[in-house]
């Protein structure tokens, strides 16, 4: 179980050193082999099916520096995705960088903390909570792929227990709500509790018709909107 209450307690001087990164693509480049041979990034793909993403060199990486790191990473890629590519509306206009920075440094929530833990541990430590889980999606049918931390190695996505998570909610005492993808196999895990459908956009998919005449007679619209279930115990 690890804390970040320093992280959070502390949005100056996270906002001092990832300001001073410049938006470019040398420097994302540049981040992205760091975080690459990260030790935490090859333990997390070392089960991967290809050695594309694999680095000898590892090394480890302070709280501070991971945290840096990853912000800069993750807050410029294109979905946004972990080890993907910049997104080039921050490299055109550099003012949306500074936006997101700037909302960093006058982040105020002393109340808020964050833990990292088990969600088998979390659930039973809050027996009367509240809860809203958004767990990794259950690929099958029509989702095939997953999307965090990349759709490339969607790794949270393997070996989830899907089972236990469905055990444990219906045996919590308290409320919750879940999202998750739409498919007839989450229907009758949660079957007996309340069913919304909300419908969006993804931006990701708009972004995944310039592959061309593939995709256009894979009928395009079809895949960018949302497959999102949520479901509700009140």
């Amino acid at each position: 179980m690890f804390l970040w209450q320093e992280i959070l307690s502390d949005p100056q001087g996270l906002y001092d050193l990832v300001s001073e990164m410049p938006v470019t693509q040398e420097e994302y480049n540049r981040v992205k082999e760091v975080l690459m041979t990260w030790d935490y990034t090859q333990e997390m793909l070392s089960e991967w099916a290809t050695d594309h993403y694999k680095r000898e060199n590892t090394h480890t990486l302070t709280r501070q520096e991971s945290a840096v790191l990853f912000l800069y990473n993750h807050g410029l890629s294109y979905g946004p995705q972990y080890l993907g590519w910049i997104s080039s509306i921050y490299l055109k206009d550099k003012t949306k960088w500074e936006n997101v920075l700037h909302r960093i440094k006058n982040y105020r929530n002393p109340n808020l903390s964050v833990i990292e833990s088990s969600f088998e541990d979390t659930i039973k430590a809050h027996p009367q909570d509240v809860l809203y889980l958004d767990p990794p999606y259950f690929l099958s049918g029509d989702m095939f792929k997953g999307l965090y931390p990349n759709p490339n190695f969607a790794v949270h996505h393997n070996d989830f227990d899907h089972e236990k998570l469905r055990d444990l909610l219906h045996n919590h005492k308290g409320r919750f709500v879940l999202s998750y993808n739409d498919c007839e196999e989450i229907r009758e895990y949660y079957e007996g509790f309340d069913f919304y459908y909300p419908e969006w956009k993804y931006s990701l998919g708009n972004g995944e018709t310039r592959v061309g005449k593939n995709r256009e007679e894979r009928n395009s619209e079809k895949d960018k909107k949302s497959h999102e279930i949520l479901i509700v115990k009140r």
